[in-house]
C-alpha cells in the first residue's frame, strides 16, 4: 500500500486526474456488467455438469477444455467470491497489467498504471470485461510461469501456471508456451512435465465422467473452427479474405500454414535468447487464427497506449485511435473518435502543429469517415470491426515492428 501511495506521490497534476479517469471508466464498466457472468460462468456450469456425468458441449456453448471447466467448478466451490462478476473483471485486469509488467522493458514500469488508465477506454476492453473473458487471466498464468523459471522454481512449479494457461485457453498460449518451452535450448524437461500434465488430467477427468470427453471437446472445436470462416462473431482477417473471395478452403489450408510458420518463427527467437521478438510475435498469433474475437486484441490495445507514451509519434496515435471506434459502426461514434483524435494530435504536437496542419487533418478524417461509413455501413458488424480495427492495426503493428519490439524485455526470463 506504501509503494502505490508513494508512487501516487511522484505523479504530475495531469497524470494523477489521468489515473481518477481511468478508475471511473473501469467502475463504470463494473457497474453496466455487474451481474454478467459471461463466459466464466460457463466454465463453472460445464465443470458441475461434467461431475454429474452430463455432456456440456451438447447443452452449453462451452468450447472450451473439459478439465479447465472441472477446475473451474472446483475453485468456484471452494472460493465462490473468485466468480463474482467483478472480482473476475479485477483478475483480469491484474492478469494482464503482471503479463506486461513482467515482459516490458523496466524503464517503462512507470508509466504502466497510467497506460491501463487508458485502457478502460478501448473496444476490446468492453469486450474483455463486458463479456467475462479470460484473456487476461491466461496472460497472468504466462506470467507467473516465466517469474518462476526466472527465479529458478523447480521445474514442477514453473508448468504448473503453463498447463492451466493451454487448459483455458490454448490458441492465445501457445506462442507463449513456445517460448518457455524452447528458451535457449530445447527445454526436455518443461516439455515432459507440461505434457504430464495435460495426459494424466484429461485421463481424470474421462474418469470421473465415464465418458470419452475428450472426444466431445474435440468435435465441438472442430465444429466451431469449421464455420469460423463464415458469417458469425469471429474477426479474423482470414474470414474477410474468405467472404470477399469465396474461397473458403484454400484460406484455411493458407491460415494454418501461417500460424505453423508464426510458431516456427517463435521458437527460432527463444532459442536465439530474442526475447524481445518473441514475445512480440506471440503477442500477435492469435491474429493468424480464424478463431478470433474482440477481446484476443486486448494486448495489443495494451501496446497502442503504450506506445503513445514512449514515443509520442503520430503512427502511434493513429493505432490508438483504432481501438477507440465503437461497433456497430455509426457515424456519430466515427465522429467522435475523429474529433478525439485531432484533440490528442494538437496535445501531442501543441509545439509543431501549424493551423493549416489541423485544418487538413480534420478535413481529412472527415472525408475518411464519411466515405467508411456510407461504404461498410450495411456490412456486419464483424466485417466492419475487421475493415476498420483487425486490419489496420495489424498493418500499423507491422509497420512498426522495431519501435514495438523495443518495448520489450529481451533478457525476460533469461535470468
Amino acid at each position: 500500500m506504501n509503494k502505490v501511495k508513494d508512487y501516487f506521490n511522484t505523479l504530475r497534476s495531469w497524470e494523477k486526474a489521468v489515473l481518477v479517469v481511468g478508475a471511473l471508466g473501469y467502475l463504470a464498466i463494473s457497474f453496466k456488467y455487474r451481474s454478467y457472468m459471461g463466459d466464466f460462468g460457463d466454465f463453472v456450469n460445464a465443470g458441475k455438469m461434467i461431475w454429474q456425468k452430463t455432456d456440456p458441449y451438447s447443452h452449453l456453448m462451452y468450447v472450451n477444455s473439459p478439465v479447465s471447466a472441472v477446475v473451474a467448478y472446483g475453485l468456484n466451490k471452494a472460493f465462490p467470491f473468485l466468480f463474482f462478476p467483478i472480482f473476475w473483471q479485477f483478475l483480469n485486469l491484474s492478469g494482464l497489467f503482471f503479463f506486461f509488467k513482467t515482459v516490458v522493458q523496466k524503464d517503462f514500469h512507470r508509466v504502466l498504471p497510467l497506460v491501463f488508465a487508458g485502457f478502460a477506454f478501448l473496444n476490446v476492453t468492453r469486450a474483455l470485461l463486458g463479456n467475462g473473458q479470460v484473456t487476461g487471466l491466461i496472460l497472468g498464468l504466462i506470467a507467473i510461469g516465466m517469474n518462476l523459471a526466472r527465479n529458478r522454481f523447480s521445474v514442477f512449479f514453473v508448468m504448473l501456471p503453463i498447463w492451466l494457461a493451454v487448459e483455458v485457453k490454448p490458441q492465445l498460449a501457445l506462442g507463449f508456451v513456445a517460448i518457455i518451452l524452447f528458451q535457449r535450448k530445447i527445454q526436455n524437461k518443461r516439455i515432459l512435465v507440461l505434457a504430464s500434465y495435460i495426459f494424466m488430467s484429461h485421463v481424470l477427468v474421462q474418469l470421473k465422467f465415464a465418458g470419452n470427453i475428450n472426444y466431445l471437446w474435440i468435435q465441438k472445436l472442430l465444429k466451431y473452427s469449421s464455420a469460423s470462416l463464415k458469417q458469425g462473431y469471429e474477426i479474423s482477417y482470414w474470414k474477410a479474405i474468405a467472404i470477399y473471395s469465396g474461397f473458403t478452403s484454400p484460406i484455411r489450408v493458407l491460415s494454418t500454414i501461417f500460424i505453423l510458420a508464426t510458431v516456427g518463427f517463435i521458437i527460432v527467437m527463444a532459442k536465439r535468447g530474442r526475447m524481445d521478438w518473441a514475445f512480440f510475435i506471440a503477442i500477435l498469433l492469435p491474429l493468424q487464427n480464424t478463431y478470433l474475437h474482440l477481446y484476443d486484441l486486448a494486448p495489443l490495445g495494451v501496446m497502442a497506449i503504450l506506445g503513445i507514451w514512449v514515443y509520442r509519434e503520430f503512427q502511434m496515435l493513429i493505432t490508438f485511435s483504432i481501438f477507440l471506434q465503437f461497433f456497430p459502426l455509426s457515424l456519430a461514434s466515427q465522429i467522435f473518435v475523429t474529433l478525439l483524435f485531432v484533440s490528442l494530435l494538437f496535445l501531442l504536437k501543441r509545439n509543431e502543429a501549424s493551423f493549416k496542419e489541423c485544418i487538413f487533418i480534420i478535413a481529412t478524417s472527415f472525408v475518411f469517415i464519411s466515405a467508411t461509413f456510407f461504404i461498410l455501413k450495411n456490412q456486419s458488424q464483424e466485417l466492419q470491426i475487421i475493415d476498420l480495427l483487425v486490419v489496420p492495426a495489424t498493418v500499423l503493428v507491422i509497420i512498426n515492428r522495431d519501435k514495438f519490439v523495443n518495448l520489450f524485455d529481451p533478457g525476460a526470463i533469461l535470468k
